[in-house]
């Protein structure tokens, strides 16, 4: 995954076929939690007197669901795949870069509840996780990652 430019309108990127496959595995997995996430382990307590938690949970039940629409169609709505097939051109709105930060992280934080809410950097977890947690490993790498891309082309002067 190359920045090969930075417009006002778009972060345009190049992409090889297996980071195409990749992005099409994240946002399959999307979303990973339809009723939000259960408390870390060192989470602090809600008060009593805050708002509804039911009221919360089908609000962003709805909010998910819509995105969860969103996601299956954006890869092919932003993907222009070369006649060569060697690589593809993904063309990321502006106006969808939060978006698609909230998608990735979503992603990254469900993966992490999954492996247990380890306190492990990615290196050392993927040494000391079984096989079955394989799947929940590579999500979680490329979510990371697509993060980091997209933050560093946020940083790139704009054309």
């Amino acid at each position: 995954m190359i920045l090969l430019r930075s417009t006002p309108e778009a972060l345009i990127f190049e992409l090889e076929p297996v980071w195409i496959g990749f992005l099409e595995f994240l946002f399959q997995a999307y979303p990973m939690g339809m009723e939000g996430w259960p408390p870390a382990p060192n989470a602090p307590q809600l008060p009593p007197s805050g708002p509804d938690p039911a009221l919360l949970a089908d609000a962003l039940r709805h909010l998910k669901e819509a995105s969860r629409r969103e996601a299956s169609t954006f890869l092919e709505r932003t993907l222009h795949v070369a006649a060569s097939n060697t690589s593809a051109e993904w063309r990321v709105p502006r106006d969808k870069t939060e978006w698609l930060l909230q998608v990735a992280n979503e992603v990254r934080v469900g993966c992490w509840y999954r492996l247990g809410c380890p306190d492990a950097e990615l290196p050392e977890l993927m040494l000391s996780q079984n096989q079955e947690n394989g799947q929940t490993l590579v999500l979680f790498a490329l979510a990371t990652n697509l993060i980091g891309e997209l933050l560093e082309a946020l940083q790139a002067p704009i054309e």
